[in-house]
Formats: structure tokens, sequence, C-alpha cells
């Protein structure tokens, strides 16, 4: 079975042009914002743990007088605690960095979505899908907001029956699906279908962009 098409916006061979841009743009913002965020992330950190430790100072002078051995536990211990809240700090910025860089890859597809030639983008998505699935009598639901768009489902069945040699037939589904763009393709006995809606292909892809996301942001 043929690789389901992806939105790759973190690929370096993305499925179009218009992609790659995407892809570079958020690659952009994301490297912006990454020293932003750890810079500020790092110096409430760096505070903590200096708070800390003139804290564990007093706490040790305190009880100092029953022993250096237990003052110096003490002192140890609020440091500890400290530099674990510091890393807590750290993450969680980096989280928050991971999970911005995120809403900005969804705004440049809801931009691709309603821009001039995402129709020929949709008809890629649709013959990848229908492609994976090898062709033979199939639907698109498209989201509502896409239902009345000019395709050319004929030449991409045609296309399909050429590379699956399964006569193929397309037609758009009477529903539609809620969704930021893409397609889902199905056969029409309903047996199998592929999600290529945007928000399904970043769910699938999700683990595996988060990771490329923090290697870029924070590596």
């Amino acid at each position: 079975m043929s690789e389901e098409v992806e939105i790759k916006v973190f690929e370096e061979a993305p499925v179009e042009e218009r992609l790659e841009r995407i892809r570079k743009k958020i690659m952009e913002y994301a490297e912006k914002q990454a020293s932003m965020i750890l810079d500020e992330a790092r110096g409430r950190a760096d505070k903590v743990i200096e708070e800390a430790e003139r804290r564990a100072e007093r706490k040790a002078g305190e009880i100092l007088r029953r022993g250096g051995e237990e003052a110096e536990r003490e002192k140890r211990k609020i440091i500890a605690e400290a530099k674990l809240k510091a890393r807590q700090i750290v993450t969680a910025a980096k989280e928050e960095g991971i999970r911005k860089v995120f809403e900005e890859a969804r705004k440049k597809l809801e931009a691709l979505a309603s821009s001039e030639d995402y129709a020929q983008t949709l008809e890629k998505i649709i013959r990848e899908g229908a492609l994976t699935l090898g062709g033979g009598e199939l639907e698109v639901v498209l989201p509502e907001q896409h239902a009345n768009i000019n395709l050319n489902l004929e030449k991409i069945a045609e296309e399909v029956s050429r590379k699956t040699g399964v006569k193929t037939t397309l037609e758009k589904a009477k529903e539609t699906v809620y969704a930021t763009g893409g397609a889902i393709i199905r056969r029409k006995d309903g047996s199998l279908l592929v999600d290529n809606t945007f928000e399904a292909v970043f769910e699938r892809r999700e683990k595996n962009l988060r990771a490329k996301i923090a290697g870029i942001l924070f590596t």
C-alpha cells in the first residue's frame, strides 16, 4: 500500500513547493522563539536557585548550633529542591515553545486552505489518498467550507486507474467533515478510508513533529 499523503511541514521533502515554504517560515519562527523562551525561563530558574541558596545559608545558620553536619544536610536539601523547581520551569517553558510552534503551523495551514491555489494542493491530497486505497469506487469527504470547491475528480480518477490498474471513480460525498482543510478519501462501501484532513495528519505526526521541533528549538 502506498504511503498516505502527509502535510510534511517539517520534512525536507514535502509534497510540494508551497508546503516547503510553509516549513521554512515555521522553522524561522521556531528559532526566534527558542532563545526568547529559554532565556526567560533560565533567568527565572537562576533566581529560584539563588534565592534557595540564600535561604539555605540562613537556615543552616539557624541550626548550626545543633551540629555542622545537620546544617549542611539541610542546606543541600533546600538547594536540591530549588534545582528541581528550576528544571521544572525550563521544562514547562520548552513545552510552551513547542505549543506555540504547533499553533503557528496550524495558522499557516489555515492560510494555505484559503489560498487561491489551494485546489491544486487538495487534488494532490485526494490523489495520494486514492492511491493509498488502491483505487476503485471512491468518495471524497470535504470540509463544509470547501464543499463547493472546483476539483477535477475525473482526471484524478483516470490517473489513479492508470497507476493502480484498477478502474477508479471519484465523487464528492453528500456529507462534510469538520476540518480546517484536506479531505477524507473512502471506499463507497465504507470498508476503508484514508483521513488526510489537516487535523488527522497533525494527530498522526504529532509525536514525530514534536521531537523534530524540540530538536530545533532546544539543542
